[in-house]
């Protein structure tokens, strides 16, 4: 009798130990897998790889590893229990590297872009200006004057700025894309160019930043002839978009999303662009 109950104790005890593993085989799983296909905006917190864009300061700084799109980012993806993990790219490889799978999702993209995904709401908005040395005395008020001018445009311009932009330079021999947006206000300033394209935020960075080896004193126009542009994130799964959509729907609520822009507003906007030439 002494060794059957023994075995019946063994038998409770060897149950026990196995619930025990299998417990713990089916959490090791769902830690594995993640939720499923029924749990909405992800049950679990996960590290967002992003890919972002190297050289569009002040809205993406890798040198402090932060910006004003790189925070939004970052606090929209935190509302939702997400880090973010930015990857910095050049623009070609950037978009690249979200194509092949290699990073979660991408920044800085018009929902025209035909990048296969799902689009967020607009994280940013961007305005092309056109600017000029104020001493020049230009008329540019509408896309079609820029057709004779020498131009300096950021890389990818023709890619963004519509087709109207593309049949007015499209026989302009002096018309140029640079991937180094700090060599702008530079040629601009030692009259090497006539125009600059680049939006206002990031030529003023960088008039700041080549103070010293350029007279950035003189006035300069900013001539609004390209309508501002809205900027999304895209994501190959649409549960990161949807979290990341409520959480930029929280910073904007609480005015967090305005205090990260006006942080950097008044960092680099000491000195603004003195002449302002409305469009016709």
């Amino acid at each position: 009798m002494r060794a059957e109950g023994r075995q019946r104790q063994w038998n409770r005890l060897m149950s026990r130990k196995e619930s025990k593993i299998w417990l713990g085989i089916m959490a090791l799983v769902l830690l594995l897998t993640g939720p499923g296909p029924g749990v909405i905006g992800y049950a679990r917190a996960e590290t967002v790889k992003v890919a972002v864009s190297i050289s569009i300061p002040p809205f993406f700084i890798k040198e402090i590893d932060s910006g004003i799109e790189m925070e939004i980012i970052r606090q929209a993806f935190k509302r939702g229990g997400h880090e973010v993990l930015p990857v910095f790219f050049r623009a070609g490889p950037r978009i690249t590297s979200y194509q092949d799978g290699k990073v979660a999702c991408a920044s800085t993209v018009t929902t025209e872009s035909g990048l296969k995904g799902v689009y967020s709401d607009p994280v940013i908005t961007m305005e092309t200006v056109a600017i000029s040395l104020a001493s020049r005395g230009l008329t540019i008020q509408n896309i079609q004057d820029l057709s004779h001018l020498n131009i300096i445009a950021f890389k990818g311009a023709k890619n963004i700025l519509g087709a109207q932009f593309v049949n007015a330079i499209q026989n302009n021999l002096h018309y140029r894309e640079r991937l180094k947006n700090e060599i702008q206000p530079v040629l601009l300033y030692r009259k090497r160019v006539d125009v600059v394209l680049s939006d206002g935020m990031i030529f003023q960075y960088y008039r700041n930043k080549m103070a010293e080896r350029v007279d950035v004193t003189q006035p300069i126009t900013a001539h609004h002839i390209f309508p501002p542009q809205n900027f999304s994130l895209i994501c190959h799964d649409p549960l990161l978009i949807d979290a990341f959509n409520r959480g930029l729907a929280q910073i904007k609520a609480s005015g967090l999303y305005g205090r990260i822009h006006d942080r950097f507003t008044r960092e680099i906007f000491d000195q603004r662009l003195e002449n302002r030439e409305e469009p016709r």
